[in-house]
């Protein structure tokens, strides 16, 4: 009989339980769905409405953001070696893409 009442109630626990996590998870569910909306406003209104760029494109260098400085430096490293087995040529040339160009200076007047 014992046996019979702790199995009753670790059976009533057990639905309980099942129902608190599927409370919990819908609760999450629906948090990250609102997320998931705002995201896509932010996109939509700011990378692809006010700057103009493409999804795709923001979303390199956003990758490219997110990065540690060593996997960044191996990120480049990959690229480069892969442009340059491709033999992509200068328009996709990444690594003179990225460097700034050096500040012009005025000339010395003539004495």
């Amino acid at each position: 009989m014992n046996e019979m009442v702790n199995g009753q109630h670790n059976l009533t626990a057990r639905k309980e339980q099942i129902k608190d996590v599927c409370r919990k998870l819908q609760n999450l569910t629906d948090e990250r769905d609102g997320i998931n909306a705002d995201i896509r406003e932010l996109k939509n209104s700011v990378i692809k409405g006010d700057l103009g760029m493409k999804l795709s494109d923001f979303n390199i260098a956003f990758r490219f953001y997110q990065l540690e400085t060593d996997d960044r430096t191996q990120l480049l490293d990959t690229i480069q070696e892969c442009f340059e087995a491709l033999g992509v040529g200068d328009q996709l040339d990444f690594v003179k893409a990225m460097e700034k160009p050096e500040p012009e200076t005025e000339a010395a007047p003539a004495n």
